[in-house]
Protein backbone atom coordinates (compact mmCIF):
# COMPACT_ATOMS: atom_id res chain seq x y z
CA UNK A 1 0.00 0.00 0.00
CA UNK A 2 1.85 3.45 -0.88
CA UNK A 3 2.38 6.00 1.50
CA UNK A 4 0.15 8.72 2.00
CA UNK A 5 1.57 11.87 3.04
CA UNK A 6 0.50 13.33 6.51
CA UNK A 7 -1.27 9.96 7.28
CA UNK A 8 -0.24 8.99 10.99
CA UNK A 9 0.63 5.35 10.43
CA UNK A 10 1.25 4.41 13.87
CA UNK A 11 -2.27 4.86 14.46
CA UNK A 12 -3.52 2.50 11.67
CA UNK A 13 -1.19 0.04 13.56
CA UNK A 14 -3.42 0.56 16.77
CA UNK A 15 -6.84 0.80 15.11
CA UNK A 16 -5.33 -2.59 13.14
CA UNK A 17 -4.24 -3.87 16.73
CA UNK A 18 -7.84 -3.58 18.03
CA UNK A 19 -10.07 -4.66 15.14
CA UNK A 20 -7.76 -8.24 15.33
CA UNK A 21 -8.51 -8.53 19.23
CA UNK A 22 -11.92 -7.71 18.40
CA UNK A 23 -12.59 -9.99 15.36
CA UNK A 24 -9.82 -12.24 15.97
CA UNK A 25 -10.05 -12.77 19.79
CA UNK A 26 -12.99 -11.36 21.50
CA UNK A 27 -15.85 -12.92 18.83
CA UNK A 28 -13.63 -15.89 17.51
CA UNK A 29 -13.94 -17.68 20.64
CA UNK A 30 -17.50 -17.57 20.55
CA UNK A 31 -17.12 -19.81 17.69
CA UNK A 32 -14.22 -21.80 18.74
CA UNK A 33 -14.51 -23.92 22.26
CA UNK A 34 -10.67 -24.39 21.60
CA UNK A 35 -10.10 -20.37 22.37
CA UNK A 36 -10.91 -20.84 26.19
CA UNK A 37 -8.93 -18.24 27.47
CA UNK A 38 -11.64 -15.31 29.59
CA UNK A 39 -11.18 -14.00 33.19
CA UNK A 40 -11.60 -10.71 34.45
CA UNK A 41 -8.22 -9.18 33.13
CA UNK A 42 -9.04 -10.24 29.26
CA UNK A 43 -12.44 -8.70 29.66
CA UNK A 44 -11.03 -5.72 30.66
CA UNK A 45 -9.19 -5.34 27.51
CA UNK A 46 -12.34 -4.34 25.35
CA UNK A 47 -12.74 -1.43 27.40
CA UNK A 48 -9.40 -0.04 25.95
CA UNK A 49 -9.93 -1.34 22.23
CA UNK A 50 -13.46 0.29 21.78
CA UNK A 51 -12.15 3.66 23.63
CA UNK A 52 -9.28 3.43 21.31
CA UNK A 53 -11.63 2.82 18.37
CA UNK A 54 -13.87 5.91 19.48
CA UNK A 55 -10.65 8.15 20.21
CA UNK A 56 -9.65 7.83 16.45
CA UNK A 57 -12.47 8.03 15.22
CA UNK A 58 -12.79 11.82 17.38
CA UNK A 59 -8.95 12.81 16.91
CA UNK A 60 -9.58 12.55 12.46
CA UNK A 61 -13.02 14.87 12.43
CA UNK A 62 -11.34 17.14 15.74
CA UNK A 63 -9.38 19.65 13.23
CA UNK A 64 -12.68 20.10 11.08
CA UNK A 65 -14.68 23.35 11.91
CA UNK A 66 -18.46 23.81 10.53
CA UNK A 67 -18.90 27.46 9.83
CA UNK A 68 -21.94 26.89 7.54
CA UNK A 69 -24.45 24.70 6.49
CA UNK A 70 -22.76 23.95 3.64
CA UNK A 71 -19.94 22.13 5.01
CA UNK A 72 -22.26 20.08 7.67
CA UNK A 73 -24.48 18.85 4.63
CA UNK A 74 -21.49 17.98 3.24
CA UNK A 75 -19.62 16.47 6.36
CA UNK A 76 -22.91 14.37 6.46
CA UNK A 77 -23.04 13.28 3.02
CA UNK A 78 -19.06 11.72 3.22
CA UNK A 79 -20.53 10.22 5.94
CA UNK A 80 -23.52 8.68 4.59
CA UNK A 81 -21.58 7.87 1.70
CA UNK A 82 -18.85 5.92 3.84
CA UNK A 83 -20.32 3.71 6.18
CA UNK A 84 -24.39 3.59 5.04
CA UNK A 85 -23.93 1.05 2.39
CA UNK A 86 -21.98 -1.74 4.04
CA UNK A 87 -23.75 -1.21 6.99
CA UNK A 88 -26.73 -2.17 5.36
CA UNK A 89 -26.01 -4.83 3.81
CA UNK A 90 -24.29 -5.90 7.29
CA UNK A 91 -27.93 -5.31 8.93
CA UNK A 92 -29.99 -7.34 6.09
CA UNK A 93 -27.51 -9.99 7.13
CA UNK A 94 -28.00 -10.39 10.36
CA UNK A 95 -31.95 -9.65 9.33
CA UNK A 96 -32.08 -12.97 7.84
CA UNK A 97 -29.76 -14.85 10.16
CA UNK A 98 -32.11 -13.52 13.34
CA UNK A 99 -35.26 -14.16 11.34
CA UNK A 100 -34.67 -17.84 10.35
CA UNK A 101 -33.95 -19.01 13.99
CA UNK A 102 -36.93 -17.23 15.24
CA UNK A 103 -36.44 -13.80 15.73
CA UNK A 104 -39.76 -11.43 15.05
CA UNK A 105 -39.37 -10.17 11.16
CA UNK A 106 -41.07 -6.75 12.59
CA UNK A 107 -38.80 -6.62 15.36
CA UNK A 108 -35.54 -7.02 13.41
CA UNK A 109 -36.66 -4.51 10.62
CA UNK A 110 -37.02 -2.24 13.22
CA UNK A 111 -33.56 -2.66 14.91
CA UNK A 112 -31.99 -2.25 11.51
CA UNK A 113 -33.77 0.79 10.80
CA UNK A 114 -32.70 2.18 13.96
CA UNK A 115 -29.26 0.90 13.48
CA UNK A 116 -28.87 2.93 10.25
CA UNK A 117 -30.35 6.05 11.74
CA UNK A 118 -27.78 6.18 14.87
CA UNK A 119 -30.18 5.79 17.16
CA UNK A 120 -30.15 1.80 18.09
CA UNK A 121 -27.99 2.64 21.57
CA UNK A 122 -31.19 5.13 22.46
CA UNK A 123 -34.01 3.21 21.68
CA UNK A 124 -32.75 -0.08 22.98
CA UNK A 125 -31.60 -3.21 23.37
CA UNK A 126 -28.85 -2.06 20.40
CA UNK A 127 -28.19 -5.26 18.22
CA UNK A 128 -25.39 -7.25 18.53
CA UNK A 129 -21.67 -6.01 16.94
CA UNK A 130 -23.56 -3.47 14.70
CA UNK A 131 -24.30 -1.32 17.82
CA UNK A 132 -20.73 0.29 17.92
CA UNK A 133 -21.19 1.94 14.21
CA UNK A 134 -24.86 3.02 15.20
CA UNK A 135 -22.91 4.93 18.39
CA UNK A 136 -20.91 5.93 15.86
CA UNK A 137 -23.32 7.28 13.49
CA UNK A 138 -24.90 9.10 16.38
CA UNK A 139 -21.43 10.41 17.50
CA UNK A 140 -20.91 12.26 13.59
CA UNK A 141 -24.78 13.36 13.84
CA UNK A 142 -23.49 15.82 16.83
CA UNK A 143 -19.96 16.20 15.98
CA UNK A 144 -21.24 19.53 13.66
CA UNK A 145 -22.38 20.94 16.88
CA UNK A 146 -19.47 20.33 18.66
CA UNK A 147 -16.70 21.25 15.98
CA UNK A 148 -18.83 24.82 14.56
CA UNK A 149 -15.51 26.16 16.26
CA UNK A 150 -12.12 25.22 16.84
CA UNK A 151 -11.77 27.11 20.28
CA UNK A 152 -11.76 24.32 23.01
CA UNK A 153 -13.32 25.50 25.65
CA UNK A 154 -16.59 26.15 22.89
CA UNK A 155 -16.03 22.55 22.17
CA UNK A 156 -15.52 21.06 25.88
CA UNK A 157 -18.46 23.53 26.71
CA UNK A 158 -20.68 22.12 24.07
CA UNK A 159 -19.32 18.31 24.74
CA UNK A 160 -20.59 18.21 28.31
CA UNK A 161 -24.10 20.03 27.72
CA UNK A 162 -24.50 17.17 25.41
CA UNK A 163 -23.19 14.27 28.32
CA UNK A 164 -25.51 15.51 30.77
CA UNK A 165 -28.27 15.07 27.57
CA UNK A 166 -27.12 11.55 27.55
CA UNK A 167 -27.28 10.84 31.37
CA UNK A 168 -30.51 12.71 31.24
CA UNK A 169 -31.80 9.80 28.88
CA UNK A 170 -30.08 7.12 30.53
CA UNK A 171 -32.41 8.19 33.16
CA UNK A 172 -35.59 8.94 31.57
CA UNK A 173 -35.63 6.29 29.03
CA UNK A 174 -32.60 3.81 29.61
CA UNK A 175 -30.17 4.41 27.05
CA UNK A 176 -27.43 2.06 26.38
CA UNK A 177 -24.92 2.80 28.95
CA UNK A 178 -21.79 1.87 26.68
CA UNK A 179 -23.28 5.77 25.27
CA UNK A 180 -21.54 7.45 28.61
CA UNK A 181 -18.92 5.00 28.63
CA UNK A 182 -17.40 5.87 25.07
CA UNK A 183 -18.57 9.39 24.47
CA UNK A 184 -15.83 11.14 26.37
CA UNK A 185 -13.16 9.40 24.34
CA UNK A 186 -14.66 10.50 21.47
CA UNK A 187 -14.60 13.95 22.79
CA UNK A 188 -10.97 13.28 23.92
CA UNK A 189 -10.28 13.42 20.37
CA UNK A 190 -11.83 16.00 18.61
CA UNK A 191 -10.71 18.08 21.49
CA UNK A 192 -7.47 16.74 20.19
CA UNK A 193 -5.47 17.21 23.41
CA UNK A 194 -2.07 16.83 23.81
CA UNK A 195 -2.21 16.21 19.74
CA UNK A 196 2.38 15.45 20.33
CA UNK A 197 1.38 12.34 22.23
CA UNK A 198 -0.37 10.90 18.85
CA UNK A 199 3.01 11.96 16.57
CA UNK A 200 5.71 11.97 19.62
CA UNK A 201 7.76 9.01 19.31
CA UNK A 202 7.29 5.53 20.84
CA UNK A 203 8.05 5.94 24.76
CA UNK A 204 8.77 2.53 26.39
CA UNK A 205 8.02 4.11 29.80
CA UNK A 206 4.92 5.48 29.08
CA UNK A 207 3.67 1.70 27.35
CA UNK A 208 5.28 0.25 30.69
CA UNK A 209 3.35 2.47 33.26
CA UNK A 210 0.38 2.17 31.08
CA UNK A 211 0.09 -1.23 31.24
CA UNK A 212 1.24 -1.33 34.62
CA UNK A 213 -1.94 0.70 35.85
CA UNK A 214 -3.87 -1.36 33.33
CA UNK A 215 -3.26 -4.46 35.42
CA UNK A 216 -3.06 -2.62 38.63
CA UNK A 217 -6.91 -1.42 38.33
CA UNK A 218 -7.86 -5.00 36.92
CA UNK A 219 -7.33 -6.51 40.09
CA UNK A 220 -8.33 -3.35 41.85
CA UNK A 221 -11.98 -2.73 40.11
CA UNK A 222 -12.68 -6.94 40.40
CA UNK A 223 -11.46 -7.33 44.24
CA UNK A 224 -11.59 -3.84 46.14
CA UNK A 225 -14.33 -1.16 43.69
CA UNK A 226 -17.95 -1.88 43.47
CA UNK A 227 -19.09 -1.29 40.30
CA UNK A 228 -21.56 0.37 41.34
CA UNK A 229 -19.74 3.34 41.42
CA UNK A 230 -20.71 5.31 38.29
CA UNK A 231 -18.67 3.90 35.18
CA UNK A 232 -15.15 4.97 37.16
CA UNK A 233 -14.07 1.31 36.25
CA UNK A 234 -14.48 1.09 32.73
CA UNK A 235 -13.45 5.24 32.55
CA UNK A 236 -10.20 4.72 34.66
CA UNK A 237 -9.49 0.95 32.40
CA UNK A 238 -10.46 2.82 29.13
CA UNK A 239 -8.16 5.48 29.83
CA UNK A 240 -4.97 3.20 30.65
CA UNK A 241 -5.81 1.12 27.36
CA UNK A 242 -6.37 4.11 25.19
CA UNK A 243 -3.03 5.09 26.01
CA UNK A 244 -1.34 1.35 26.55
CA UNK A 245 -2.94 0.61 22.41
CA UNK A 246 -1.40 4.44 21.02
CA UNK A 247 1.71 3.07 21.92
CA UNK A 248 1.97 -0.40 21.17
CA UNK A 249 0.76 1.30 17.46
CA UNK A 250 3.86 3.81 17.39
CA UNK A 251 6.01 0.42 18.40
CA UNK A 252 4.74 -1.56 15.67
CA UNK A 253 5.46 1.38 13.43
CA UNK A 254 8.92 1.11 14.00
CA UNK A 255 8.84 -2.63 12.67
CA UNK A 256 8.35 -1.94 8.50
CA UNK A 257 7.04 -5.86 7.75
CA UNK A 258 4.70 -5.21 10.37
CA UNK A 259 3.75 -1.77 9.90
CA UNK A 260 2.54 -2.61 6.32
CA UNK A 261 0.49 -5.60 7.15
CA UNK A 262 -1.21 -3.73 9.99
CA UNK A 263 -1.86 -0.90 7.75
CA UNK A 264 -3.62 -3.45 5.33
CA UNK A 265 -5.13 -4.95 8.53
CA UNK A 266 -6.61 -1.40 9.54
CA UNK A 267 -7.46 -0.42 6.15
CA UNK A 268 -10.16 -3.56 5.73
CA UNK A 269 -11.05 -2.92 9.43
CA UNK A 270 -14.44 -1.30 8.92
CA UNK A 271 -15.61 -4.29 6.48
CA UNK A 272 -13.96 -7.22 8.73
CA UNK A 273 -16.10 -5.81 11.77
CA UNK A 274 -19.26 -5.36 9.84
CA UNK A 275 -19.31 -8.97 8.40
CA UNK A 276 -17.33 -10.95 10.60
CA UNK A 277 -19.97 -12.67 12.52
CA UNK A 278 -21.47 -13.28 9.65
CA UNK A 279 -18.92 -15.58 8.15
CA UNK A 280 -18.16 -17.49 11.77
CA UNK A 281 -21.91 -18.30 11.82
CA UNK A 282 -21.51 -19.47 7.94
CA UNK A 283 -18.61 -21.76 8.74
CA UNK A 284 -20.01 -22.56 12.12
CA UNK A 285 -22.84 -23.81 10.02
CA UNK A 286 -21.26 -25.62 7.69
CA UNK A 287 -18.78 -27.65 10.01
CA UNK A 288 -20.05 -27.13 13.06
CA UNK A 289 -17.77 -25.61 16.10
CA UNK A 290 -14.43 -25.25 14.24
CA UNK A 291 -10.86 -25.66 15.44
CA UNK A 292 -8.45 -23.63 16.40
CA UNK A 293 -6.29 -24.12 13.30
CA UNK A 294 -9.06 -23.87 11.36
CA UNK A 295 -9.89 -20.40 12.97
CA UNK A 296 -6.46 -18.70 12.41
CA UNK A 297 -5.12 -20.78 9.51
CA UNK A 298 -8.17 -20.66 7.35
CA UNK A 299 -11.36 -18.52 8.49
CA UNK A 300 -9.63 -15.21 9.75
CA UNK A 301 -6.95 -14.92 6.79
CA UNK A 302 -10.19 -15.38 4.40
CA UNK A 303 -12.00 -12.95 6.70
CA UNK A 304 -9.07 -10.26 6.41
CA UNK A 305 -8.53 -10.58 2.48
CA UNK A 306 -12.28 -10.68 1.84
CA UNK A 307 -12.75 -7.62 3.87
CA UNK A 308 -9.64 -5.67 1.94
CA UNK A 309 -11.41 -6.57 -1.26
CA UNK A 310 -14.44 -6.11 -0.34
CA UNK A 311 -13.42 -2.01 1.05
CA UNK A 312 -11.14 -1.56 -1.86
CA UNK A 313 -14.01 -2.59 -4.63
CA UNK A 314 -16.14 -0.10 -2.38
CA UNK A 315 -14.00 2.90 -3.00
CA UNK A 316 -13.40 2.00 -6.12
CA UNK A 317 -17.44 2.35 -6.91
CA UNK A 318 -17.12 5.53 -4.68
CA UNK A 319 -14.85 7.01 -7.07
CA UNK A 320 -16.17 6.28 -9.72
CA UNK A 321 -19.46 7.55 -8.67
CA UNK A 322 -17.78 10.88 -6.77
CA UNK A 323 -19.53 13.22 -9.94
CA UNK A 324 -22.70 11.99 -9.06
CA UNK A 325 -22.39 13.20 -4.89
CA UNK A 326 -19.40 15.24 -3.81
CA UNK A 327 -15.67 14.43 -3.21
CA UNK A 328 -15.26 12.32 -0.71
CA UNK A 329 -11.77 12.02 0.05
CA UNK A 330 -11.07 12.45 3.50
Amino acid sequence: MNKIKNRIYSLDCSRALCMLWIVGFWHLKEYCSQINVNNFIIGNVKFGVLATFTFISGYFLGKKDFKNAEQVIDFYKKRVIRILPLLLLSCLCFLIINVSYGSSLLSQVKSCILTVLGLSCIFTPAPQTIWYISMLILFYIITPIICKSKSIPYRLIISLIVFVIFITLKHLINIDERVLIYYPFYVLGLLNIKENFIKDNFKWYVLLISFICFLGYSFLSYYLISYDIVFINEYALSFFGVIMIIELGKLLYKAAFLCNFLTYVSYASMAAYLFHRQLFFATRLLIGDFKIWVAYLLVLPFLLIASFWLQKAYDFFIKKSSKLFINTKD
